[in-house]
């Protein structure tokens, strides 16, 4: 189904429809809008393509509210990809980190997410298809804890390309999803490893996100001392709620040998390093609150915007 935007005759194209189904994910696919005389097509989706790799049409972009969404150009954009509910959520947790001097220069990154079954999980368990690679895909959703994958990390770099490359190279994010018989409500820890010459504690953290809320989020982040469950995060608006009473980290020292500037000069000296694994989790509902709203702010900037 596609939801249509912007005032119109009945005579007159669709001015900005608005794909809210997981059919038709490809950019190619969509330009049937295009066709048809929109002028510009929100995906509720990220982008799918069968040639992996391959990068996006010129006219087409990845934006999520609060985070890129200005760089929508209406001259250039006809395709609009509003990302995933875990790519967003995951997005406002990293924005802040990354804002910051004592958190930016990171090593690596991983994030998981944990939330209910989709409408590509298995209620029973049949047959596997012929060729099938993944069989845990193929098992009843409904009385299973299900280890999958998600491309919430790579749609992650498109949207921040920061995320790409570090000062100390590449920061990957290495992604794995669990599907459990549980609520629609999903929780989404991130594990980052900051460095630096001092340590990073978790009040430190806890207090960039606190610092976070009221700088240009407008409720975009909320951050929270209470102890949560996934009930607590029904209707929630902000994009993500940090769960500051779960945010964890741990220090240990690598000792680097500093060879002397000059053959000869004397022994290397021996520098100790600290490296410091944050753990921080944040919930999101991606049906009536978090995702939703932020496709909707989207879509309004977006008509805005033309």
């Amino acid at each position: 189904m596609a939801r249509q935007t912007g005032s119109h005759s009945s005579s007159s194209a669709p001015h900005l429809p608005r794909p809210v189904r997981g059919a038709g994910r490809s950019s190619g696919s969509l330009r049937g809008h295009l066709e048809g005389g929109a002028k510009t097509v929100v995906q509720s989706s990220p982008y799918k393509s069968k040639q992996k790799g391959v990068p996006l049409p010129d006219d087409a972009t990845m934006l999520i509210h609060g985070i890129n969404h200005f760089e929508f150009d209406p001259a250039k954009h006809k395709l609009v990809s509003a990302a995933s509910c875990t790519t967003t959520a995951l997005a406002h947790m990293m924005r802040p980190l990354l804002d910051r001097d004592l958190t930016r220069n990171m090593i690596t990154a991983g994030m998981s997410t944990v939330h209910s079954v989709t409408n590509s999980s298995r209620c029973s368990t049949p047959c596997p298809r012929p060729g099938a690679t993944d069989l845990r895909k193929n098992r009843g959703a409904l009385d299973n804890i299900v280890l999958t994958s998600t491309n919430a990390a790579a749609a992650l770099e498109q949207v921040m390309p920061e995320m790409r490359a570090s000062l100390h190279g590449r920061l990957g994010a290495h992604p794995h999803a669990e599907r459990e018989p549980h609520h629609p409500q999903r929780d989404l820890p991130e594990r980052g490893v900051p460095d630096g010459t001092v340590s990073v504690e978790r009040d430190s953290i806890n207090a960039i996100y606190e610092d976070a809320r009221p700088e240009r989020r407008n409720g975009l982040l909320k951050f929270s001392t209470e102890q949560n469950v996934s009930r607590d995060m029904l209707g929630e608006n902000a994009a993500v709620v940090i769960e500051g009473v779960e945010t964890h980290t741990r220090t240990g020292f690598m000792n680097l040998l500093v060879p002397a500037r000059e053959p000869g000069a004397g022994e290397p000296d021996m520098v100790r390093i600290p490296l410091t694994h944050v753990k921080i989790f944040g919930w999101y509902d991606n049906e009536m609150g978090s995702y939703t709203y932020r496709l909707g702010e989207l879509t309004e900037h977006v008509a805005r915007s033309m």
